[in-house]
């Protein structure tokens, strides 16, 4: 009847996060029922469930009504929903063929982006009284904040992944100001209005690192608040206080400004989310021993929402070190070792590998990492050049026909691990998501001698195929990585790891959800196939209503179970 218990308490974890406020209720998403559904407390009752639906995301509040996103099978083609305080919902938005992406919800008017228009782009709207497109875009836009009256609208277009214009749209006149407007490469990040007049976002205009920054949207002038080599990734701004928070080596640090008197606070962890309910600032924090949930920062933290952690016996802490890579590269990664007594050939390690690639391996609460340690595994996660949080220049060291120089990366990192003696190489598997799980395939097939097994969940193993069958709005985005099907063609094949077939000699586990809009369900089906027709060992794990991510937890559970009879038996 235990058999598998270890492995439901572990991955059995909740989390809870996207907090807003409407004067009486705080409202917040959480999966404590098993999938995402919204929820609400005044912080002094009870928790109540308001949603039974599955599939909930971005919420936004205004006078007892509530507009969230819905997509309960992970195909992320979002439809528009609201629900009042009876807990009766009705459909805002929603279209057979469109995605709409929700922005804010102030003074009766709510801000959203679809591409209803042309599925290639995203165009924006606002709903009032009547809906209206204020900003037509062949790209993809996103709007981000309306100001407190509902006049004036704040949204990003997304050029690239790293690579984005902001404009400030008046909603009466329907002027459009682009501000900063630039030539290099420029990234603006959770921009705000503040109640000076000035707007408030994070970017690396003009400079190799993310800087919390103000903007005069009448004269164009900017001030950077204060300068560091770490990203500000969040800002927020309420009366006279201003609170940022800076990503230094994958932990979150919280500045916060206040009549001219700075504070900081470091977190062994991440801050997700950053702002103002009414007067309390308000952060979505997760540790290396926490789970995610929403905290309130007066004079301490005093924890908003009490999702499990599941498993409450003792984590590990990671280890941050660097390594040199084959060029001279110093390479940053997290290290978790068993607190079991390692065996004479060391521990039997995990090599995983995070997706974006432009993201980062953060210092969060991983249950998936913890239950490898707990079960005597060694866990390495790198962040490989290619990386986010590490500067503009990092960030492009694997862009294009660069791209295998980060596989290289983890060829030194084996060397690495053979010298530092805690590790049996000889045991060694790859493990990644998304991106990542490309980074498998990859290795795999270009290293086969380093690796005793992979495991992948929803990775790419044919660059040529993923551009062709990505969603439209996709393409342009990610051809910037990885090359254009109409420029880089050969590049791109040669860099497919489902071209090298022949040499992956080590068993591997696959995992994809049938509706990811992503990387599509074919990639998996193709690579696991072909290993299987050449003989090799080669498992498929699906679920039918999952996409690029599994949101409920059951499935989450049946994929931990596959993982685990997979490593006894191959690693």
């Amino acid at each position: 009847m235990l058999e598998h218990y270890d492995i439901v308490r572990f991955f059995s974890f909740r989390s809870a996060h996207s907090a807003v406020y409407d004067g009486r209720f705080v409202y917040y998403v959480s999966d404590a029922s098993g999938s995402p559904e919204l929820w609400r407390t005044t912080l002094e009752c009870e928790h109540e469930q308001l949603t039974f639906l599955g599939g909930v995301s971005n919420p936004k509040a205004q006078n007892g009504r509530v507009v969230f996103q819905y997509d309960p099978v992970g195909s992320e083609q979002f439809k528009l929903l609201c629900v009042d305080q009876t807990g009766k919902v009705s459909v805002v938005k929603e279209h057979k063929h469109a995605i709409f992406r929700l922005g804010d919800f102030k003074a009766g008017v709510l801000a959203y982006a679809s591409n209803v228009r042309d599925r290639r782009f995203f165009d924006t709207y606002i709903l009032a009284k009547e809906e209206k497109m204020v900003f037509e875009c062949d790209g993809t836009s996103q709007p981000h904040a309306l100001s407190d009256d509902g006049t004036k609208l704040l949204l990003t277009v997304m050029n690239t992944n790293l690579d984005s214009s902001l404009f400030l749209v008046d909603l009466q006149s329907g002027d459009k100001k682009e501000l900063l407007p630039h030539q290099d490469e420029t990234t603006f990040s959770s921009p705000t209005f503040g109640d000076d007049g000035l707007i408030y976002v994070c970017t690396n205009y003009q400079d190799e690192f993310l800087q919390p920054c103000a903007i005069n949207p009448v004269t164009g002038e900017h001030k950077i608040l204060q300068k560091e080599n770490y990203d500000c990734e969040l800002i927020a701004k309420k009366g006279d206080c201003v609170a940022y928070t800076r990503n230094v080596e994958g932990y979150s640090e919280l500045h916060v400004v206040k009549a001219g008197t700075q504070t900081k606070k470091f977190f062994e962890g991440t801050i997700s989310e950053l702002k103002f309910l009414s007067s309390e600032l308000c952060i979505t924090l997760s540790t290396y021993d926490s789970n995610t949930n929403v905290y309130i920062l007066k004079d301490s933290l005093k924890r908003v929402t009490h999702a499990s952690r599941g498993y409450y016996g003792e984590v590990v802490k990671p280890q941050l070190v660097r390594y040199t890579s084959f060029d001279g590269l110093s390479i940053p990664a997290f290290v978790y070792i068993p607190k079991t007594e390692k065996p004479e050939s060391g521990y039997p390690t995990i090599v995983y590998v995070h997706g974006g690639p432009e993201s980062q391996k953060r210092v969060e609460y991983d249950a998936q990492i913890q239950f490898f340690v707990y079960k005597g595994y060694a866990v390495v996660t790198p962040n490989v050049r290619g990386s986010t949080g590490y500067g503009k220049r990092y960030t492009h060291l694997d862009d294009v026909e660069k791209r295998l120089d980060s596989v290289k990366d983890l060829v030194s990192l084996v060397e690495w691990m053979k010298r530092d003696g805690r590790f049996d190489t000889k045991r060694v598997c790859i493990m990644g998501r998304s991106y990542g799980g490309y980074m498998v395939l990859a290795a795999l097939a270009f290293y086969p001698e380093l690796w005793k097994c992979g495991v992948e969940a929803v990775g790419i193993a044919n660059l040529e195929t993923f551009l062709k069958n990505t969603a439209p709005w996709r393409r342009k985005l990610r051809e910037c990585e990885y090359g254009s099907l109409e420029n880089h063609l050969e590049i791109l094949r040669k860099l497919s790891p489902i071209h090298y077939v022949e040499r992956i000699n080590a068993p591997l586990l696959v995992q994809h959800g049938k509706n990811d809009p992503r990387v599509p369900f074919s990639e998996s089906l193709e690579i696991v196939q072909q290993i299987k027709n050449r003989g090799g060992v080669a498992e498929l794990v699906t679920f039918d209503d999952e996409g690029h991510s599994n949101q409920n937890i059951r499935n989450r559970i049946e994929w931990a179970k596959s993982v685990v009879r997979f490593l006894e038996r191959y690693l």
